[in-house]
């Protein structure tokens, strides 16, 4: 029946998003016009428990994440800036991010934020850094990969940076291993990616940074297998 929740992860995703049941057959989700509200709601839910830094079965993942990173740290995808309050004191940060409203919106948030003494913020393409090899002792990336168009590319520039030894923090949603899920992940994909601006819901993160190059040092898996917290290293030799 047209309007209606066509599939189990689309019924998963609203429940855990809105705290409601999804709407009843018959009832459906209205017309396209309603529909694309629907899902503008929904992404702006997901965008809400990004920028807060709290994600359901995840808890306070922005300050665990970062709060061991030390060192000359680049930041790649930095957005609007919400990862930078909750860097350590001592971590020098050099932010970086593709999009120039980001980057104002950015400058706004660390105007007015603790982290304004060690933080710089910088224009910068992932699939090209304008940084020298070894430069960085950390990196950080928070949702990025599942939106950057060629993401082993954007790994190995990310490891050309790092000095070796170093490590890359990281917090992505990703393809789950639960096999029904991943079966609609596939299946939604194309369509996801249309209406999220790039982003993709399949992604296999952690395989991608293997590939290019990277030691994954540890994994921690929440929320159905959708949501991976990592720690790569760049190999010291």
């Amino acid at each position: 029946m047209p309007g209606v929740m066509s599939s189990p992860l689309e019924t998963f995703v609203w429940k855990r998003s809105t705290g409601d049941p999804p709407p009843h057959p018959g009832q459906g989700m209205g017309s396209p016009h309603t529909r694309r509200g629907r899902l503008g709601f929904l992404c702006g839910r997901i965008t809400s428990m990004c920028r807060t830094g709290y994600v359901p079965f995840a808890g306070d993942w922005r300050s665990n994440l970062l709060q061991n990173v030390r060192g000359f740290v680049l930041e790649v995808g930095a957005g609007s800036g919400p990862n930078l309050d909750h860097y350590p004191p001592a971590a020098r940060v050099i932010a970086t991010e593709f999009d120039e409203d980001s980057i104002r919106l950015a400058k706004h948030s660390v105007a007015k934020s603790r982290a304004a003494s060690h933080t710089r913020l910088a224009s910068a393409d992932i699939e090209h850094l304008a940084f020298p090899d070894n430069t960085f002792d950390a990196a950080v990336a928070t949702l990025v990969f599942c939106s950057v168009e060629r993401p082993v590319a954007g790994f190995q520039e990310v490891r050309r940076v790092l000095r070796p030894g170093g490590q890359l923090h990281l917090i992505e949603h990703v393809r789950s291993h639960h096999v029904w899920l991943a079966h609609w992940q596939d299946k939604l994909n194309l369509r996801w990616r249309e209406w999220a601006e790039g982003c993709n819901l399949n992604r296999d993160t952690e395989a991608n940074a293997r590939a290019a190059g990277f030691e994954i040092e540890s994994v921690r898996v929440n929320y159905l297998g959708l949501i991976k917290t990592m720690i790569a290293r760049k190999p010291a030799n």
